[in-house]
C-alpha cells in the first residue's frame, strides 16, 4: 500500500532528505524488467527478457501463459516483485486473500470477485520500479520520496499495458484500472466522485493487510488495533463511504478479531 503515515493519520511531513533519490520514469517498463535476474526460471520474466524488443513474439508467449490460467500468471507477476521486495509481494498475496473473502461476504458475483482478487494480486506491481532506498526506508518519507512512491500505481498499470496483458485478457484490463486507483481515497480528501464497490473492497483490504504486517516503517498491528486505526482514518478523513466501511468493519470483527 501507499507510504502514507497511517498511524498518525497524516501524510509524512517535510524534512531534509539525507539519501540521494533516483527518480524512475521509464518510457518502457519492459526494458527495466528485462535487466532483472531470473534465478528461479520465472516463465513470464523469461519471456520478457527474451522478447522485450519483439512485441509480436512477446504477445505469443504471453497468450500461452494466459492459457495456463490466471492463477499461475498472477503468481508469476507476484514472484517477479518478490525478486525486488519479498515483503511487498507477500502483502499483495495477503490483500488478495482478504479482498476475496470480503467480496464473497458481501455477495459480489464470481466475475467481480475474480477481478478484485487479480487487482489485489497486482496492485503494487509498480513497486518493481521504486528505488529500494525509498521502498524500504524505515522512517517517514520526505516530499520528494513521497512523489516517487506515488508513481507505483500508474507505473503498475503502465507495465501491465506495455506487457500486453490488458489487451488480451479482460480481467487483467479491469484489474489494472482498479490497481491504478487503489490510493485515491487516502490521497484525495472530500471526494466528489463516488467510489465503486470494487475500488472500496480493494483499498480497504490493502490498508488492513498493510497495518497487520511488519513493514520497514511500522510494527505489525493486531487485527483489532488495525481496525481501530482505520476507524480513526475514517473519522478524520472520511476516506470510504460510511455504509461500506461499516460492512467492512463487521466483516473484520467476525473473520479476524475473534481468533
Amino acid at each position: 500500500m501507499h507510504r502514507i503515515n497511517l498511524l498518525s493519520l497524516t501524510v509524512p511531513i517535510k524534512h531534509n532528505a539525507t539519501v540521494p533519490i533516483k527518480r524512475t520514469a521509464p518510457s518502457s517498463t519492459l526494458q527495466i524488467i528485462k535487466k532483472m535476474e531470473n534465478p528461479k526460471g520465472n516463465p513470464l520474466l523469461a519471456a520478457i527478457k527474451q522478447f522485450a524488443d519483439n512485441p509480436q513474439k512477446l504477445q505469443e508467449e504471453l497468450k500461452k501463459l494466459v492459457n495456463e490460467g490466471q492463477e499461475k500468471l498472477c503468481g508469476y507477476l507476484v514472484d517477479m516483485l518478490a525478486l525486488k521486495d519479498k515483503n511487498t509481494a507477500e502483502h499483495m498475496r495477503g490483500a488478495a486473500r482478504i479482498a476475496t473473502k470480503f467480496a464473497k461476504e458481501i455477495g459480489l458475483s464470481p466475475q467481480k470477485t475474480e477481478e478484485i482478487r487479480v487487482a489485489a494480486l497486482v496492485h503494487d506491481i509498480g513497486k518493481i520500479f521504486t528505488p529500494l532506498n525509498v521502498l524500504n526506508k524505515p522512517g517517514k518519507l520526505n516530499e520528494a520520496e513521497r512523489a516517487i512512491m506515488a508513481e507505483h500505481a500508474p507505473l503498475g498499470k503502465k507495465f501491465l499495458k506495455q506487457l500486453g496483458l490488458t489487451k488480451i485478457n479482460k480481467t487483467f484490463d479491469n484489474a489494472s484500472e482498479l490497481a491504478e486507483k487503489h490510493h485515491f481515497s487516502i490521497d484525495k480528501l472530500h471526494l466528489t466522485k463516488k467510489r465503486t464497490v470494487e475500488e472500496e473492497v480493494l483499498e480497504l483490504s490493502d490498508v488492513f493487510n498493510a497495518l497487520t504486517k511488519r513493514r520497514s516503517y511500522h510494527k505489525p498491528q493486531t487485527p483489532k488495533e488495525a481496525l481501530r486505526i482505520m476507524k480513526n482514518i475514517q473519522k478524520v478523513q472520511r476516506a470510504w463511504s460510511p455504509e461500506f466501511f461499516e460492512k467492512f468493519t463487521k466483516f473484520v470483527e467476525k473473520t479476524y478479531c475473534k481468533k
